[in-house]
């Protein structure tokens, strides 16, 4: 039924506002791009004054002359070619936020419930990150090539496959990442931690040394990896001031690890390849951007022909790597 009194009310009495800027109701962890954003975590961020692509020099070879001789045997002194070079494409990636003049006088002074053009502009920058958090998980092959390159691309499902830095895995052994397949042979999660282990130990240098730090999956990768600690769960009881603690079912999601490694889930990565769980290390993966083109927000510009201006954020960069061998997948985990 109508309320006769609605327009009275409405005429007599303002909105009680409890928010002082808008609730995000949109985005997700966004766990690669803020790693980035942060400079730390488990992509490294470099930052390159100029250049018309990132280049890595790589050390593919050991000299085959280092054996053992007879006494008066003669070197080996065939040259032994042992570096070369990855080069990285650089593309750029951004964000538009558009404000009318109109849009804009409207929300100032006593009549603006918050900062409208800050909160836009916030919103612009989240945008901007959670694009490119939904890229990094891809291939690089959206918008025409024009995307930034992703995991996909860098740690792909057959290391086999796609150049990477003008270097093909196909034919160099060295460039290929590691992979395990994490299928279940009868029950869920049952070849999860020695798919897992397998990968952690590929990656790294006898075990220990630069070995992953950082595990990213999907949430449900993740819960069935946290189902495996089951048996860990622990019964706990406090009394001592405010309420007693009992049964704790649950683990905290920041506590979770593997072997040394931060287990952690992003959204996004369910939008690709759902049941691969990634292996980093920020040493071996990194976001290469031009200096001066991390998310820079310009100067708002008027629009040349409309009542109003635009403000632009713009990131230059790629998903670069050194050593292939030291990143992994483990797909299909189920």
């Amino acid at each position: 039924m109508a309320d006769p009194n609605l327009t009275q009310i409405a005429a007599s009495a303002w909105d009680a506002v409890v928010t002082d800027k808008p609730e995000d109701n949109i985005f997700g962890a966004l766990k690669l791009a803020k790693a980035i954003q942060a400079g730390g975590g488990m992509i490294g961020k470099e930052g390159v004054n100029g250049g018309k692509s990132f280049e890595y020099t790589l050390e593919y070879a050991v000299n085959t002359g280092a054996r053992s001789y007879g006494e008066f045997e003669s070197l080996d002194t065939s040259r032994i070619d042992i570096f070369s070079a990855a080069q990285f494409q650089q593309k750029q990636h951004g964000a538009p936020v558009v404000f009318s003049d109109w849009e804009q006088l409207r929300t100032k002074g006593d009549n603006a419930k918050f900062d409208y053009v800050a909160g836009k502009l916030d919103n612009g920058k989240n945008s901007h990150l959670n694009d490119l958090n939904n890229v990094l998980c891809g291939d690089g092959s959206g918008n025409g090539g024009n995307d930034i390159d992703g995991v996909q691309k860098l740690i792909p499902t057959d290391p086999t496959t796609g150049i990477v830095g003008g270097v093909d895995p196909a034919t160099w052994v060295f460039w290929r990442s590691q992979q395990a397949s994490g299928t279940k042979t009868t029950s869920a999660g049952d070849n999860l931690r020695s798919s897992w282990t397998s990968v952690y130990d590929l990656c790294s240098r006898g075990g220990d040394t630069d070995a992953p730090t950082n595990v990213m999956t999907d949430r449900p990768s993740f819960e069935l990896y946290m189902a495996q600690l089951s048996l860990y769960e622990r019964y706990n009881k406090d009394g001592n001031g405010g309420k007693a603690r009992g049964g704790n079912l649950g683990w905290d999601n920041n506590a979770i690890k593997f072997k040394n490694a931060d287990v952690e889930y992003d959204e996004a990565a369910a939008k690709f390849v759902p049941g691969n769980a990634y292996f980093f290390n920020p040493k071996f993966l990194q976001f290469c951007y031009l200096t001066g083109a991390w998310m820079r927000l310009g100067p708002p510009q008027d629009l040349p022909t409309q009542f109003g201006n635009i403000y632009k954020i713009l990131t230059i960069g790629q998903l670069c790597s050194g050593n292939r061998r030291r990143l992994g997948v483990v797909t299909a985990i189920n």
